[in-house]
């Protein structure tokens, strides 16, 4: 099968045809250059035509959020008189959230309507600069308050979809980095009308964690305990330069820090789609369980600035400090069973020639099922 041909867009409503091996769009560097390192490293990754789900970022988003909104919610407890964090959340406009202070108080997310937010991982290791990276997975995570079911849909990479206002289509895993392209910090809302016009539902507001987010949100409930069911050998997991770094986790009952669990999650080799969700599911309970023990929260409220400033390093979203905190509020008592998951695979993608190279797109004529599977009836009301 041979390559879809890489496009790029140097400004708005222009497509420049690259040849297959230079994706110049996916690797945009702070000097205008493709940095060789990872010009080899998505060579090794884009192996193939057909998208390969990956949950990680779906799920290890929705870890980030719930960890910032768990630190937000003792920081009023680990303040003490005039003290307050010096660290804000960064927003798309470059206008920091409000800092907390002594007497903030918490209330419960009071929405009347769905709102739904996007998740995106990006592909951006420590040290990297720049904003032209690409999204390594994408989640829409839709709260329904009238049923109070949370929804998650998974959107593969790979696939290619039509960008409102753009003659071609495009992998949508380029779509944030064409946004960059476009103006500064236009990824997101980029990314974001790409969806919804594919989809037909409205998203309200983003999320886009890092490797070092995820890493640093272990941590700081110190590290989890993982029951892993099979010996997992993997000796092509990708570092953070863009090498290998061979992976061995035994079986059984294991405590892993960030690094390890990121790790147990993302790796591909010897598993199955579902089976990286499953040790994905794993990851966030972890934390979830850890986060929740009198001693970790009184750890928490003790260092709460401190880590607060570590995990709203890697986090950007236009979300408000407030929104944050009022919709963990609400969403931590909901039971595990009010949240229902899907993804685009299977019979909701379907195969076809672009400029004579097959490609993967959505299958219009089951979406509506899936969406209405996932996040119900009404998802796009």
């Amino acid at each position: 099968m041979s390559q879809p041909e890489r496009r790029s867009s140097t400004q708005r409503g222009h497509v420049t045809r690259l040849a297959p091996t230079e994706d110049a769009a996916s690797r945009i560097e702070p000097n205008g250059r493709a940095s060789k390192a990872r010009e080899r490293s998505q060579r090794r990754r884009e192996d193939s035509a057909y998208p390969k789900v990956d949950w990680t970022w779906a799920v290890m988003g929705a870890a980030i959020v719930g960890i910032l909104c768990l630190v937000s919610l003792v920081i009023s407890t680990a303040l003490q008189g005039n003290q307050q964090p010096t660290a804000t959340l960064a927003v798309v406009n470059g206008t920091p959230a409000p800092t907390p202070t002594t007497d903030f108080k918490i209330t419960a997310w009071d929405g009347q309507k769905r709102y739904t937010i996007l998740i995106m991982g990006l592909d951006k290791r420590p040290g990297e600069e720049g904003t032209g990276f690409r999204t390594d997975s994408m989640i829409l995570v839709s709260i329904n308050p009238a049923t109070k079911q949370v929804g998650m849909l998974s959107i593969p990479r790979d696939i290619f979809v039509p960008i409102p206002g753009d003659p071609e289509m495009q992998q949508i895993n380029r779509v944030y980095v064409l946004g960059e392209l476009d103006r500064p910090g236009g990824g997101p809302r980029k990314l974001m009308d790409t969806l919804q016009y594919n989809l037909g539902m409205k998203i309200d507001s983003y999320v886009a964690v890092t490797f070092e987010s995820v890493i640093k949100a272990v941590d700081a409930v110190g590290g989890v305990e993982i029951d892993v069911p099979v010996t997992i050998d993997d000796p092509e997991y990708p570092d953070m330069n863009f090498g290998y770094q061979p992976l061995h986790i035994e079986a059984g009952r294991q405590h892993m820090n960030g690094e390890l669990a990121l790790k147990y999650a993302r790796t591909r080799h010897q598993s199955s789609d579902f089976d990286r969700t499953q040790r994905q599911q794993q990851v966030i309970l972890a934390i979830r369980q850890q986060a929740v023990k009198p001693e970790v929260l009184a750890r928490l409220a003790t260092n709460a600035p401190s880590l607060w400033n570590d995990l709203s390093q890697g986090l950007l979203t236009d979300l408000s400090f407030d929104q944050i905190l009022s919709m963990g509020w609400y969403l931590k008592d909901l039971p595990s069973d009010n949240f229902k998951r899907g993804g685009l695979i299977d019979k909701y993608i379907q195969a076809t020639t672009i400029d004579g190279n097959s490609v993967l797109v959505i299958n219009r004529s089951n979406t509506i099922e899936l969406l209405t599977n996932v996040f119900g009836a009404d998802y796009n009301k």
